[in-house]
């Protein structure tokens, strides 16, 4: 069935429901399935604030005939818009700043996304993208974009135009490495790469001042940059399940990082440095290939949990006795590994040990 607004025409000129009820009765109109009732709305402003009641639409995909210098700021079409939809949709709402077109069938995005030079948040999750138009690189007022669970195989070098960008998430894609001019993304804090090819992460990403969570868990690493270490904001480094032999001696100068996971690798030491992580609560470093802890295990003063979990640890440094915030500690499937009652009594009373 097909609902001619006369005025939300400047938004949308014909708006197809299909199976639903669909209610904006804040705007004065009123659809059910089995009736339809014309109403103008009282207030286009209040539209503005009632478009995630857009999302129940099976279809918006038709003209639109005019709506240049809408004031239209959030727009939600999850699960409900045509590719050809989207293509027109940068013409006629310059203003956006707030756009969620997840969960859609889009196989490519428009080079005319780049004219929503207002846009601040951008939703593109759970499509069948294969590539980024290089015109994402214009969205200069850009501040978080969601590209997570596509077919991405690169993303353009222009995204390191994105100067506002805070938060990026393009984790489950097929991401084979990372452009350079990643590290030209000043004031990202977030970074969700989980679950792509990555084989190496460029030097780059040590510019990244500002970052505060980074997750390249699930990937293809060997190694990680020495730059990794001038990460300074870091309080969140995730690197599970990749290839790592080692951890470069510069993730000692991570002093804000909180929680270390980098479980499910190749490791065969750790780094002397890693005692210089004085505000480090969580490390998670089981099944990889351990077979001794270094001494300055001792000096993380605030570790509240260590899973070591699946090594080939046979001891454990006396120096843990110094771990005065341990409350959790994790040594299961080490087969050589003996743990003494002198040791046991060395460590903080009330610790849950596992072993």
């Amino acid at each position: 069935m097909e609902v001619v607004m006369k005025k939300i025409i400047v938004i949308l000129s014909l708006m197809t429901v299909s199976n639903s009820t669909f209610c904006m009765e804040k705007m004065g109109l009123a659809v059910q399935e089995e009736e339809i009732i014309h109403q103008e709305p009282p207030d286009l402003v209040a539209l503005e604030n009632l478009l995630q009641e857009l999302s129940p639409l099976a279809h918006v995909d038709r003209y639109f005939p005019r709506g240049q210098g809408l004031k239209l700021s959030d727009l939600n079409l999850r699960e409900n818009i045509s590719a050809d939809f989207f293509r027109r949709l940068a013409h006629v709402l310059p203003n956006l700043q707030w756009l969620d077109v997840g969960g859609n069938r889009l196989e490519t995005l428009p080079e005319t996304i780049g004219n929503l030079g207002n846009l601040q948040r951008l939703y593109v999750g759970g499509n069948a993208l294969k590539r980024l138009p290089d015109t994402i690189g214009n969205l200069g007022n850009l501040q978080v974009l969601v590209v997570s669970s596509n077919r991405l195989e690169t993303l353009p070098e222009t995204i390191g135009n994105l100067g506002n960008l805070r938060e990026l998430q393009v984790w489950n894609n097929r991401l084979e490495r990372l452009p350079d001019t990643i590290g030209n993304l000043g004031n990202l804090q977030v970074f969700y790469v989980q679950y792509n090819q990555l084989e190496t992460l460029p030097d780059t990403i040590g510019n990244l001042g500002n970052l505060q969570k980074l997750d390249v868990s699930d990937n293809l690493l060997e190694t990680l940059p020495e730059t990794i270490g001038n990460l300074g904001n870091l309080r969140e480094l995730k690197v599970g399940n990749n290839r790592l032999e080692i951890l470069p001696e510069t993730i000692g100068n991570l002093g804000n990082l909180q929680r270390l996971y980098v479980f499910k690798n190749r490791l065969e030491t750790l780094p002397e440095t890693i005692g210089n992580l004085g505000n480090l609560q969580v490390l998670y470093v089981f099944k990889n290939r351990l077979e001794t802890l270094p001494e300055t295990m001792g000096n993380l003063s605030n570790l509240r949990v260590l899973d070591v979990s699946n090594n080939r640890l046979e001891t454990l440094p006396e120096t843990m006795g110094n771990l005065g915030n341990l409350q959790r500690l994790y040594v299961l499937r080490n087969p050589g590994l003996r743990i003494s009652a002198e040791f046991l009594s060395r460590l903080r009373a009330g610790i849950e040990v596992h072993r």
